[in-house]
């Protein structure tokens, strides 16, 4: 089961985090260019860890807290504008239900594609609690301790991370676009606004945060 979820967390974190920089820039719809980056994202962690690069490195306490910090800023901001009702829906229900039609995405049944791509995607949140117990020895004395409170940390910011955007998507409608837009972008770009650095910030960080996951 490890191997598997080893070799998804990689496929789904390079290819997830590719994605977020190609919503910024516009280049989802380029199969190449993203399979290309992609490629060399696997070959740069591969180079870095062959020359000695550590999981318990500090230079990964940078993007985790960044992401954090973009995560925090974008439900507050999202979830002040929904109180204030200044956050207004992506799509209309007419919107929604003819993009369902044309790509016979019908919520009535679940194809085994479906199955199998949540199952991919949970296998990378998976690899995080499976990262803090393999690296229980990294912690600082008491390593049992430190490491139990990191894994009750993860599991909150999991959650919350989870809930706020589940909330906001389903105030916003954001549309599952395969080969464009991701839906964290499509939401972030009506939070921030067109062009915001704190939209860009939020991208950049989900994608070190999904390269740094890869790592793991």
């Amino acid at each position: 089961s490890l191997l598997v979820d080893y070799t998804l967390t990689v496929a789904v974190s390079i290819s997830s985090g590719v994605m977020a920089i190609g919503s910024a820039f516009g280049f989802n719809d380029k199969a190449l260019l993203r399979i290309g980056l992609a490629l060399f994202f696997v070959g740069l962690m591969c180079v870095g860890n062959l020359r000695g690069l550590k999981e318990s490195g500090r230079v990964f306490a940078v993007p985790t807290y960044f992401y954090v910090a973009m995560l925090a800023i974008f439900l507050g901001a999202g979830f002040y504008k929904m109180w204030f009702g200044d956050l207004g829906e992506l799509n209309t229900s007419e919107e929604l239900a003819r993009h369902f039609a044309e790509n016979h995405e019908l919520m009535t049944s679940v194809s085994l594609f479906v199955l199998l791509r949540a199952f991919s995607s949970g296998a990378v949140v998976l690899s995080g609690v499976e990262a803090i117990s393999n690296g229980v020895p990294a912690f600082r004395k008491p390593e049992s301790r430190n490491a139990s409170q990191t894994l009750i940390m993860m599991a909150a910011i999991l959650g919350i991370g989870f809930l706020g955007i589940s909330t906001l998507a389903h105030h916003m409608l954001p549309v599952v676009d395969e080969g464009g837009e991701t839906v964290l972008s499509q939401m972030a770009r009506g939070v921030f606004g067109e062009g915001n650095p704190l939209y860009y910030g939020l991208q950049f960080g989900t994608f070190a945060i999904l390269v740094m996951a890869a790592n793991t």
